[in-house]
């Protein structure tokens, strides 16, 4: 799966969302991985279930109920730490709902780009 810059530049801004907040929390190589998987998890769900570019806008914008479920589910498989899942999970709501309609749209191309 090939990973855009784009979606690269959100999951570091997630990665330094959460090292703000928790100083044991580091630039990880591994670490930008696992948030990107766990970016690309969520969009790829929303789109598949909703077929429709806008719920995925509203999804990150706005957050419901199924969504949150499929971050923290996401979140659980990519992180063990019951500190730093609490923490990522946390990022990724507050930069989510911080992104641009055009990282948005380059999101949604990832997405379909890797069917």
């Amino acid at each position: 799966m090939s990973k855009s810059e784009s979606v690269i530049k959100i999951a570091e801004r997630v990665q330094s969302h959460v090292a703000s907040k928790d100083e044991k929390f580091g630039f990880d190589p591994m670490t930008i991985l696992a948030i990107v998987n766990i970016i690309l998890t969520i969009c790829r769900i929303i789109y598949e279930c909703r077929k429709n570019r806008e719920a995925v806008r509203s999804g990150f914008k706005q957050p419901n109920l199924f969504y949150r479920l499929m971050l923290k589910r996401a979140v659980r498989k990519n992180f063990k730490s019951k500190q730093d899942r609490e923490n990522v999970y946390a990022a990724c709501l507050d930069v989510g709902a911080t992104l641009s309609e055009k990282e948005i749209s380059e999101l949604i191309q990832e997405v379909e780009k890797d069917k």
